[in-house]
Order: C-alpha cells, then structure tokens, then sequence
C-alpha cells in the first residue's frame, strides 16, 4: 500500500507543533527549526525539534497540536512512518488516538543511535498494547521519545520528519463472511429455545447453488417451530462496523417463502435496525442495508451513520411465528461497503444563555473537535436575544461538546444520568453532550445545562427506600416503560448510605411513562420489584410502575416492591415461604424437582428442592417480597412439568390462554403443600405431629349444603393447613388459613355423597374429624 505524506514542515498546510507533558517542559510548544543535518534518508529543508525533559516521567512525551488535516486511516491497514534523528538507541512509542480516546493504539520501535537520519514505520497490523491491531479513523499523533526511561537530568533533543499514512482507496467492500471459512465463532437464538451454534454446526453446504450465489459452503439457521414473531439470532463482530466511514450492508439471503428480513446492528444500548423484504421464495436473494436509513426500531435513534457497532441480529421471516415445524433459512456473502473520503460538515451550535444572565462575558463551544479548547471557537449574539451560535467545520462522526464561557470559568454541568442528550465515560467523572455529524446541521437552540430549549424541560427526581430489601453489588436501578431502558442504564445514587436511593432525570413537559425498579443490572428483568396486586402495578404493562403526565419540577418519593408515597419503607420486609410438592403420584423418572416461577425468571435450576427423608415431598424455602407471584413445580430442568387446565381454582391464566401457572399471594411467612400437577393439598407425613383433639371442632358434621363451621381452639393462632380427603385418601379440597383465624366457613366444592375426613395441621399438632355428606 502507498504511502501519503501528511506532515513534512515546509508549508503551513503540512506543518503542525506537537505539544510537550511530563516534566518541567510541561505545555511547551516545540519549534519547526532547519535541519541540522540535511544527508542521508533525509535531505530536506525543515524538520520538528523534539524535546524530552530533565526530569520527565517515563511516560513523558509529545502529541500533535493542532492534529493534521485528514488524520489517520487505519480501517485498509498499511503503516505510519516518520524520519527520526537520535544520538541514542531508544525506544520510540507511537501512539494514534482520535479525539475522545475511545480509540487508541500503540506500538514502540527502537532507534539505532547513530546520530543520523532513519525511518521508523509501524505496521498498523501489529497487535498493539491494548491488544488489538490498528482500526478505524485517529486524529492524534502522541510520541515517546526514550519510553519507560524517566529523565537523564538534561533535556534529551531529537528530531523527526516526514510523518507519512497509508494512502486509502476512497471505496472499499469487504466480505466480513463468507463461510469459506470466514465465520462468526458462534450465534445464538432467541424467541423460541435459546440456543448457541457453534460454526462447525452452522456452516454447510450450498443447499441451492444459483446465478446469484455459487458459493460452496453457507450459514444455516433454523427458526424453530412455533417460534415467536420476534425470533432471531445474533452474533458478535470481531471487527466491528463503523458506519463513520462504512455505508451499506448487503447479505445473501435464502428463504424458502421470501418474506421480511429484519437487520439490527448493536452497541450495549446503542441499536439501528431495518427492514428489507425478499421477493425470491427458494432461491438465493441479495439484500442491502442502507446505513443511512432512519431508524426503524423503536428507539428512533436516527441513521447508523456516525455510529460503530459490534453485534449483528437478524430476524429471519419477521413478523410471522414459527411453522408447525422447523424451518431452515440461510446466509452468506456479507458484504461491508465503505466510503474512506474524509468530510468535514458545516454545524450551527445554539444555546440560550437566558438562565446565566450576569454569570458570564463570552461563550464558547468546546469540543473533541476543536481540542477541548476554551477560547477558540467563540459565539455571537447579533440580535441580543440571548441565544448564542457558532458555525464550525466539523468532521463527519460522533462527537462530545460542551457549551463554555470566559475560557472555562463556566461550564454545563450534567449528572452521570438522566440527560438523554448527554454520554458518560466508564469512570462517571466525564460527561458531555454527545452528538453525530452526518451533514450539515443545527444543534440547538439548547438552554443551557439542558437537552431541551429554555421553559421546555422539567426535573423528576425520584427517590427510592430499600427497606429491608438487601441491595445487589451493582445497585438499584430505574428501568423499563419504553423510556427507561434495561437494567444497569439508569443507576440509582445512595452516596451518603441512608438506604435511599436517588435519581434525576430530564423530560420534556408533559412527559409519562411507565417504569420499575431493579435490584440489580439484569439484562432479562429477573431483579425487578414484585408490585403484582398493590394498587400502582399496571397488570397489562408488565405489573409496572405509571409516572402521570409530569408538568413541573417533581419529587416521587416511593419504596421498592411497596405501592407507597413516602420512604418509611418498613413493610418492605421479605416473607418467608416453604414450598413443598408431593411427587409420590408421578411415574415419570426423574431426578431432581424444581421450583419456577417470575421471581427468579422462569429458570430451570435456579431453585432445586429436596428430599432429604426420602418421603416423597420436595421443600424449598425462600424470601419473597409481598406481592403476587406465578409459579410451578418441574423435574429435571423442564425435562416435565406441571400442566393445568384454565380455571383450575390455584391457578391463573394469561390473557392468551396459552399459559396456566398456579398463582400465589405473599402476605406474610407460608408454609404448603400440594400434590405435583395438581390444586390438592397434599398430606404432609404426621410422624412428627402429635394428635390433639382441642385443635378444632367442626358443625355440622353431617353437610346437605355444602357448608360447614369449623373453630380453632385458642391456643392456636399459626397458619393452619386444611385438607377434605374422601374415603380412598384423595384430597378432594385444600386451603391455608391465615394465622389468629380462629373461626371460618368452610364452603364445599360439590361433593358425592360419602364418608369425608377434615384434616388439620398447625404448630406441630394435627387433627382429623369426620363428615357425612347428604343429598
């Protein structure tokens, strides 16, 4: 690949300083001086001075300011060189960063110490010390000079020429895959059974070779039967796509009833997403994403544009479920087309300093473009409305910035959280506007220390008390609602330890939305608050939470898992419940039971229960909020479980009638039982109960109408376990009653006429009258 030369210091156009840290030549500007020995690789005329100071640290060095027009192209490989004069042999580091430094790569070379002109070139393919090779756009050269060697005690003076970068080709298509044998690693499935697919398993033969596509060897992915509408796979990108310079995606599609592809590109919470439909049934189809399409998802971020990603998912036949059976689908050929031309867009800043009034003289705009600097791209106000702008050429790409007055005696202050407009470093000391320059455009007009125009906005704090909730290592967390976004995005502060939690958010007037708290940064929404049943859960919106419309600056204060207005956060406290299932009655084989259910996700081993007697009964216990909750008892992670039918009476049933789980209501510590795969209670094992007969009494013994009185002696005031067995020893009916009930009427399911048994255990005791049920 051809080299450019970028920087020879004989012109003003390819010339620039580099800038000095470390030491006491800290913030020294070097000089562009003659060169002072004009022979050997390098005959020209004027050359850098480069400065090491007396007492610099081991990292101690220099870096280009202002940067060179055009920067650095690292995405088609190649080399950075430059002629360097050194009296010494030493370590020479060159590091390429761009302008927010979330892009950095470096390399170190030695000099020979010759005391003459030599050319040092870095390979942009060598794995750097951050342990990936060169990619992408830089904008910086940083260079150490004798690297990991602190000062000699006299300044160390060498000289450099000639900075030259890999000449790119305006255009480019890469095929990132084409399985001959460029492959992902691996993908994974969702909206059916999640599953990983390993390449060796993916990669197959052509199953219909055409004019379109010939290849040998393509992707398979298999949308399962009944799948959701939604189903998909994802995989990670080992080189990600940077849609700073990368404008159309294409993919060989193959589907055996044409059909919507739905293409999505990743970043954490970053996404963009398309939708190309196929018009060949059976055949081999090539579909292109263009990334300047705005976003179809429901994040309406904009086009890709400007933006990287490092995932891809495509949604094979979207929109329609899985057939009855397995179906095959499959990819090849993805193709990335770039665009390397380097452009700079003209971009209208305006903030409205209204609210600053008598605070500042001159604002300015300070940004990754301009160096962070305080007084270089000043604002103007002709009209005296105050509302400021500033014009600048900015080059294509994402961005931070902040508005900023007299040199940096003011600037816009935005919390870690809340501001959508804003973007947080991984330390949470740093937080910017952040925009993306696709073409000419207004930021703007914002009010100052705000997303919005002034009168546009409002501030909801919400405050959150633990209660007797024990936090997750990551925190609590607001998420949810469309708005809020998954867990971990929007972390809540407790900084003082007062077991209340706090965050602010910045919304438009006017702004609702539903939204939850999370005891922790889970991606699948397990470690949410349990509100099912309380008074501000919406049951049709995932039992969350509802901020009404908000028209002024507003305090929520509430609990976690606790419909409350206020932070005494008390009755917050977990409940104890023992869950124990009777598996004498299956004749399936198993080995372990489990227990189900929303408080820990559905998950297939998260809870195993135990038989430590060998009497049949499973137990588990656990701590859960109160609230209303589904679950079930299944063997063998899934392997079987529970099946009911619609209106079993401890069941419930979702709106689509497709799920049946047995419901439960915490209230308070519970200890039951039932029979696997059925509302029967079963009968816990007396051997460590002792009889009593004052336990209770019941009236009538002899039931024509399906009605009965039982009483409690008074002694006994637990949680009492009830069971009406018929003369084979089935039960028939099943009830807990709550603890201090000391009277109840029983009401009978409809009941043959016969002998029946009530059965009572509480507290150690158990009692067992009989009925006569009349017609």
């Amino acid at each position: 690949m051809s080299q450019n030369v970028i920087l020879d210091f004989e012109t003003p156009e390819t010339s620039t300083n580099f800038q000095i840290f470390g030491g006491n030549l800290e913030g020294v500007v070097t000089n562009n001086i003659a060169n002072p020995d004009a022979t050997g690789v390098n005959t020209s005329a004027t050359v850098v001075e480069g400065l090491k100071a007396s007492d610099a640290p081991d990292w101690g060095g220099m870096f280009s300011n202002p940067n060179p027009e055009g920067g650095i192209n690292a995405t088609q490989g190649g080399q950075v060189c430059f002629d360097i004069w050194s009296d010494r042999a030493v370590p020479v580091l060159l590091k390429l960063e761009n302008d927010d430094v979330s892009n950095v790569w470096e390399t170190s070379l030695n000099t020979s110490g010759t005391s003459s002109w030599e050319t040092l070139c870095y390979d942009l393919a060598t794995v750097g010390n951050g342990g990936a090779p060169a990619s992408g756009l830089f904008t910086r050269f940083v260079v150490f000079y004798d690297f990991g060697t602190v000062g000699t005690g006299a300044e160390q003076v060498f000289y450099m020429d000639n900075f030259s970068v890999p000449a790119i080709n305006s255009t480019a298509c890469d095929v990132i895959f084409d399985f001959e044998p460029t492959a992902p690693e691996s993908f994974s499935t969702f909206g059916a059974t999640d599953t990983t697919v390993v390449a060796a398993d993916f990669t197959i033969p052509n199953p219909g070779p055409d004019g379109t596509n010939g290849s040998a060897m393509v992707m398979q992915y298999v949308k399962q039967a009944n799948a959701e509408v939604w189903a998909g796979m994802f995989f990670d990108l080992a080189q990600p796509i940077d849609a700073n310079t990368a404008f159309q995606v294409c993919i060989d599609y193959w589907s055996p009833n044409g059909g919507d592809l739905l293409f999505k590109l990743e970043n954490g919470p970053d996404t963009w997403e398309t939708l190309r439909t196929s018009s060949t049934a059976g055949g081999w189809e090539t579909l292109c994403f263009d990334l300047s399409d705005e976003d179809a998802g429901g994040n309406a971020s904009g086009p890709a544009l400007g933006r990287t990603f490092t995932r891809m998912v495509l949604f094979a036949d979207f929109g329609t479920m899985g057939a009855a059976t397995d179906t095959d689908y499959y990819f090849d050929n993805f193709l990335v087309k770039s665009d390397f031309t380097v452009s700079d867009h003209q971009v209208t800043f305006a903030v409205d300093m209204t609210n600053q009034l008598g605070n500042f003289t001159q604002p300015y705009v300070s940004g990754t473009f301009n160096d962070w600097c305080g007084d270089c791209d000043a604002m103007e106000d002709p009209d005296g409305d105050n509302v400021w702008t500033a014009t600048l050429s900015v080059p294509q790409g994402s961005h931070e910035f902040k508005f900023t007055a007299d040199n940096w005696a003011l600037q816009e202050q935005f919390g870690a959280s809340g501001f959508d407009c804003t973007i947080t470093d991984d330390s949470g000391q740093f937080t910017n506007r952040s925009i993306i320059v696709v073409q000419e455009t207004t930021f703007g007009p914002f009010c100052f220390n705000s997303c919005f125009n002034c009168g546009e906005a409002v501030m909801i704090t919400v405050n959150m008390g633990q209660g007797n909730v024990l936090p997750d290592d990551a925190g609590f967390f607001v998420a949810g609602g469309g708005n809020f976004g998954i867990p971990g995005e929007n972390p809540m502060d407790d900084s003082d330890g007062d077991g209340n939690h706090t965050i602010t958010f910045e919304r438009p007037v006017g702004f609702s939305s539903f939204y939850t708290f999370t005891n922790g940064a889970c991606g699948d929404f397990s470690c949410k608050e349990n509100i099912a049943g309380q008074d501000c859960s919406d049951p049709d919106n995932f039992d969350d939470r509802f901020m009404a419309p908000v028209m002024q600056d507003t305090v929520i204060n509430t609990c976690f898992g606790v419909c409350s207005d206020d932070l005494e956060c008390g009755d917050a406290a977990f409940q104890a419940i023992t869950f124990n299932v009777n598996m004498n009655g299956v004749t399936e084989a198993f080995t372990t039971v489990f227990l189900s259910g929303t408080f820990n996700a559905w998950s297939g081993n998260a809870n195993p229960m135990e038989d430590a007697d060998g009497d049949g009964i499973w137990t588990v216990s656990l701590d859960l909020l109160p609230g209303s909750y589904e679950y079930k008892f299944q063997a063998d992670e899934w392997t079987f479980d529970e099946q009911f039918t619609d209106g079993d009476p401890c069941t419930i049933t979702d709106a689509s009638g497709s799920f049946v789980n047995r419901a439960l209501e915490v209230t308070e510590d519970a200890d039951f039982c039932f029979n696997f795969a059925t509302c029967n209670d079963c009968l816990v094992s007396t051997n460590d109960l002792s009889y009593d007969s004052n336990l209770f009494n019941i009236v009538p013994t002899i039931v024509n109408n399906e009605r009965i009185n039982i009483t409690f002696g008074s002694d006994y005031t637990d949680v009492k376990q009830l069971s009406v067995l018929n003369g084979l020893g089935q039960t028939v009916y099943a009830e807990v009653l709550n603890a201090n009930q000391i009277q109840n009427v029983i009401n009978l399911p409809a009941l043959a006429a016969g002998l029946y048994f009530i059965h009572v255990e509480t507290e150690g005791k158990h009692k067992t009258e009989r009925i006569l049920v009349t017609h």
